[in-house]
């Protein structure tokens, strides 16, 4: 099989807020990307609200990516920083105690964008939560080079939240890549049939994409090649 040449070296996973559907996205891009023949690579670069087991804690977004990408890295490789407390991650370390190091992440970021033939990065929480002290999404993307692909969940208020986001990226000279409207229920509400057209109206994007409702189950952990494709297309 030919191995596609991307049009870009990685992505910035960011979404509007927390819980809107960028691990199911990343998944499902990293699983394409892989099975297209590229190379993947995936960092998580901090990941809070992580479950004890042995001792030891385990970054639950962070272990679905790595087995999405089957890059063959460590789960220390894609989330360096896992931490216990569900809270933002910069309060989250706080409490518990770890210093995370901006500059430790780009290092990392940098490194695999060298290692790999792509590389997705999804911060935790929404575009501006802070990851650290001067650390967030945006200036992350900022800091190693890559667009953002901005992650939001189909329903009402979705306009708002992407317009805020849109005006946060463009003012800070990072590119926009494109949008993906992710459906975050299986019972969509009444503006999931006019978000699209009305974002579309208001925000100056490459594109926008909708995503049906995907189950995180061990049955189907991510969306198919075949909802993928949109975007594998748009890499070329």
């Amino acid at each position: 099989m030919t191995e596609p040449q991307f049009s870009i070296r990685g992505l910035i996973i960011a979404g509007t807020d927390t819980g809107v559907g960028k691990t199911v996205v990343a998944c499902g891009l990293a699983a394409a990307a892989a099975y297209a023949g590229v190379s993947v690579g995936v960092i998580k670069p901090v990941e809070s609200g992580c479950m004890e087991k042995a001792g030891r804690l385990i970054p639950a977004d962070a272990s679905i990516l790595l087995e999405a990408a089957q890059s063959g890295q460590t789960l220390n490789d894609v989330c360096p920083y896992p931490l216990k407390a569900p809270l933002a991650p910069s309060v989250a370390a706080k409490l518990e105690g770890v210093s995370i190091d901006p500059n430790d992440i780009v290092k990392i970021v940098n490194e695999a964008l060298f290692e790999f033939e792509f590389t997705l990065v999804e911060p935790a929480g929404g575009l501006l939560s802070p990851l650290a002290d001067k650390l967030d999404s945006l200036e992350l993307a900022r800091l190693v080079g890559l667009p953002i692909l901005l992650v939001a969940p189909n329903k009402l208020g979705v306009i708002n939240h992407v317009r805020l986001c849109e005006k946060s990226i463009r003012s800070s000279g990072v590119l926009l890549w494109g949008i993906v409207l992710n459906q975050p229920s299986a019972t969509p509400d009444e503006s999931a049939l006019t978000n699209r057209e009305e974002i579309e109206r208001f925000v100056k994007a490459p594109f926008v994409i909708e995503l049906p409702y995907v189950s995180m189950t061990p049955e189907m952990s991510w969306p198919s090649r075949e909802l993928m494709s949109p975007l594998i297309e748009r890499l070329r």
